[in-house]
């Protein structure tokens, strides 16, 4: 019954769209079902516990791994699609035509040791490809289009950069800087298309990797240039609330 408004300063999906598509779930999701792996919540629990290391809380960490397999259907029924094609082994990243791996380290005789190992990492379904990312538009994109549907705008090149707080500090609204639609917001676009384009093409840790980086990175600034001089400031009032999507706040402590 709400009406809902997501702002973002690009185009939307952020590093989700750009990564691996991975989602780490356990404790017997569907998926690991239809594969034949056997997973619970405690085996789940006691394991994230020997790696976190109370960083944590304990009931932070249970309910993470309760609710773990109704996020994978969760997913699944708003159009993201998952598969259950097993690699067995231990891998960062699983081969191409796997979508189910160890993502973790529960094969670790150390860990085998306080828990059941099980295949968590869930990677979205994607056809046969040679691109080394870019498969989280398989989650971003149905996720999006599913909120369509539902009745959720979407602003693009829209960045948020404060919150607006009423005297008793209750977040009232935020303000914007945006480029409003038109040529130059089709051109920022375009060149933040660009930019990603050419950062992707080669991993860092390729031969010319510094060429594509350094071509990526004028494209950026010319984005940032066409921002600095077309955005414009808004205030946009929140009727019941404000929810922040960053990223975890990692390099925030106090935020975090």
């Amino acid at each position: 019954g709400l009406e809902v408004l997501a702002l973002d300063a690009y185009d939307g999906g952020g590093s989700t769209a750009m990564n691996g598509g991975v989602v780490y779930a356990g404790g017997g999701t569907a998926i690991q079902r239809e594969a034949g792996v056997e997973d619970s919540v405690d085996d789940m629990f006691r394991y994230l516990k020997l790696e976190t290391q109370g960083v944590v809380r304990d009931s932070t960490l249970r309910r993470f791994c309760e609710q773990s397999a109704q996020m994978i259907d969760w997913l699944s029924g708003h159009g993201v699609r998952f598969d259950s094609t097993l690699y067995a082994a231990k891998t960062s990243y699983p081969p191409q035509g796997y979508h189910l791996y160890h993502s973790d380290s529960s094969l670790s005789p150390r860990a085998a040791a306080v828990a059941r190992p099980a295949a968590r990492g869930h990677k979205v379904y994607s056809p046969p490809t040679s691109a080394p990312v870019g498969f989280g538009v398989r989650i971003t994109d149905p996720l999006r289009e599913r909120a369509s549907r539902l009745g959720v705008r979407f602003m693009a090149q829209t960045e948020v950069r404060q919150l607006i707080v009423d005297q008793d500090d209750n977040v009232v609204g935020v303000k914007v800087v945006q480029i409003p639609p038109g040529a130059a917001a089709a051109q920022f676009a375009r060149l933040m298309q660009q930019a990603a384009r050419f950062q992707l093409m080669l991993p860092a840790s390729f031969p010319g990797s510094g060429i594509t980086s350094g071509i990526a990175l004028r494209y950026w600034r010319k984005a940032e240039a066409l921002k600095s001089a077309h955005a414009v400031e808004r205030r946009i009032r929140a009727r019941h609330g404000v929810c922040l999507s960053t990223g975890g706040f990692i390099q925030n402590r106090p935020m975090a």
